[in-house]
């Protein structure tokens, strides 16, 4: 965990003692939004409770990374790209990063060195990003492969971004040139490799989010909302 991870779940437990203290369990809470409808005393102070423990806990969120796993196809450059400006944090996208360190397109890393090469540099540059706050990381397709990858990702803010796969194999077709796995790749074969990984995604992800038929600005306030009403 990252030094903003342990700060946040030390103020976590702190107002949870406090909050118990007054009579409400913390875990039984859920946020609120306050209300100018006129109420009673005890109501009026619950939701003064709960708006207070959520201001307290909220900018803590801004120190911690948010990784977008899926297939290639499944929207997580683009939804990353939006959600960073949203959430006022930093892009990251993780096989750009390979590229850079490689001065080489990923098809040419494949070509040039093989995929356990470039699946050996992505679990560097992953594990790397334990270093950055405030970041919103985009993921390649093949992280959950490696069993260490998952570990990681475990511990971590993690949205899976999940698509059916007609919709998938029709956007990561056009850009097969980009895409080396995509090469000679039919529907089936497509379909193959989703069920192998379909589990994996689940097993890292705090969310799933379905975002079939949803635009980009659709999923983007979907996962703002995960961030801003949760604890």
């Amino acid at each position: 965990c990252s030094s903003a991870e342990y700060i946040r779940i030390g103020l976590v437990s702190f107002i949870s003692v406090i909050v118990s203290i007054f009579g409400k369990s913390f875990e039984n809470i859920r946020y609120t939004k306050p209300t100018t409808i006129k109420t009673n005393c005890n109501k009026t102070k619950h939701i003064l409770r709960i708006d207070m423990i959520y201001i307290l806990l909220f900018p803590f969120n801004f120190f911690m990374n948010i990784y977008l796993i899926g297939m290639m196809g499944s929207g997580k450059t683009s939804v990353g790209q939006l959600l960073s400006k949203y959430l006022k944090s930093t892009f990251y996208d993780l096989d750009s990063s390979i590229e850079k360190r490689f001065n080489l397109t990923i098809t040419e890393i494949f070509n040039e060195y093989g995929e356990e090469r470039f699946r050996e540099a992505e679990s560097s540059l992953l594990f790397e990003t334990n270093n950055l706050e405030n970041y919103v990381i985009s993921t390649g397709g093949g992280i959950v492969i490696n069993e260490t990858n998952r570990k990681f990702l475990r511990d971590h803010r993690v949205y899976y971004l999940n698509n059916s796969v007609e919709t998938l194999y029709e956007r990561a077709a056009k850009k097969r040139k980009q895409r080396p796995l995509m090469k000679n790749l039919t529907l089936n074969e497509f379909n193959l490799m989703y069920e192998n990984r379909v589990k994996l995604y689940q097993e890292c992800a705090n969310i799933t989010l379905n975002a079939e038929n949803k635009t980009i600005s659709e999923i983007v306030e979907e996962i703002s909302n995960h961030e801003k009403f949760s604890f």
